[in-house]
């Protein structure tokens, strides 16, 4: 989930029936996060309102590692 006021990323693992476990937030590299899409590596793409866009790495914690400039 984006949080646009607060520039902030939550993640909600969810367990094989469905179900989801406490959040991870993680600060946005970018400014005011709007919309997302996950890659088929355990990647997060989050395009940002201003018109850019950043990407993740979704670790087994649920946390996320900034992969933008990496690649």
């Amino acid at each position: 989930m984006t949080e646009k006021t607060t520039n902030r990323l939550d993640v909600y693992p969810v367990n094989e029936v469905g179900v989801a476990s406490a959040v991870t937030t993680t600060a946005s590299a970018g400014g005011t996060p709007f919309g997302f899409a996950f890659g088929r590596r355990d990647e997060l793409f989050v395009s940002e309102a201003a018109g850019s866009a950043s990407s993740y790495e979704i670790e087994r914690d649920g946390s996320l590692s900034v992969a933008s400039g990496r690649w």
